[in-house]
């Protein structure tokens, strides 16, 4: 919860909803909204990357434009993030040849998928543009690979491997890690990797 409030008071945006699998979250804000998607049809939760590394509801990430069909762009956060900054100049960025904004990735987190050079993005700060996504029904690809084909990273290599070239470039402050390449300053933290992290750590 501290990833939403802290967008909240610190990013600028008005309305956060948080993806479920009951109906009993309390949240602490009325602008902070759940939403269940324990029924989901989308993904088989058997599926080859149900399981796999993190629980299923990862796989939601590329299921975004059928959760929000009114919706044109959207702003993924990792649970394990902590927003610093305003975050308005996001919406304004120019994405209509784009499906995501991400923050490059060092190499290493490839393991090998991906062809030395071609550059690999890091998914736990996701930009979304829904209205392409839906419009080149790039949306119901990524659905189809993620229950047929298994990625070492789940939807993150799906989206790198089939959005390849239509991916915008985020600076690093939006998304600063242990795997994210940095550009100096910090926007929005991001504890991935991180043992320090225990849910409540601002810095």
């Amino acid at each position: 919860m501290d990833c939403a409030v802290s967008a909240l008071d610190n990013g600028h945006i008005d309305r956060i909803y948080i993806l479920t699998e009951d109906d009993d979250v309390k949240t602490p804000r009325p602008e902070i909204q759940t939403i269940n998607v324990a029924g989901q049809h989308f993904f088989d939760k058997d599926g080859p990357n149900a399981t796999k590394r993190w629980t299923w509801m990862v796989l939601m990430k590329a299921a975004l434009s059928r959760v929000f069909p009114e919706l044109d762009r959207v702003l993924w956060l990792d649970c394990d993030t902590v927003v610093l900054h305003d975050l308005s100049e996001l919406w304004e960025l120019d994405m209509e040849d784009y499906y995501y904004g991400m923050a490059l990735q060092y190499d290493d987190g490839r393991e090998g998928k991906f062809s030395e050079g071609d550059p690999y993005y890091n998914a736990g700060v996701l930009l979304c543009n829904l209205k392409r996504l839906r419009g080149m029904r790039m949306d119901h690809l990524l659905i189809n690979c993620l229950n047929n084909l298994e990625y070492a990273f789940n939807e993150q290599d799906a989206i790198n491997e089939l959005c390849r070239g239509r991916i915008l470039d985020l600076p690093g402050r939006y998304n600063v890690s242990d795997y994210t390449v940095p550009d100096g300053e910090i926007w929005i933290r991001h504890y991935a990797a991180d043992p320090t992290w225990g849910g409540t750590r601002f810095d």
